[in-house]
């Protein structure tokens, strides 16, 4: 059985039920998110990411420090 190939849109509805990815803006969005349910811990694990995506991430959230 080989790979599927997907879109990515198609990629991010087969991993729904937890997870949140995709630009900064997705990943900001998605946690805004489970702050309104409540949640006020996350475990972050980035896959296949440069140092200067994590540095732009890394600025993001603590310019949003009073969002969250």
């Amino acid at each position: 059985m080989g790979k599927q190939k997907m879109t990515v849109e198609e990629f991010k509805k087969s991993i729904a039920g937890g997870l949140t990815v995709g630009t900064i803006d997705d990943v900001v969005e998605g946690i805004a998110q489970y702050i309104n349910i409540g949640v006020n811990h996350f475990i972050f694990h980035f896959l296949h990411i440069d140092s200067s995506i994590l540095k732009e991430f890394s600025k993001v959230i603590k310019k949003s420090k009073g969002f969250f």
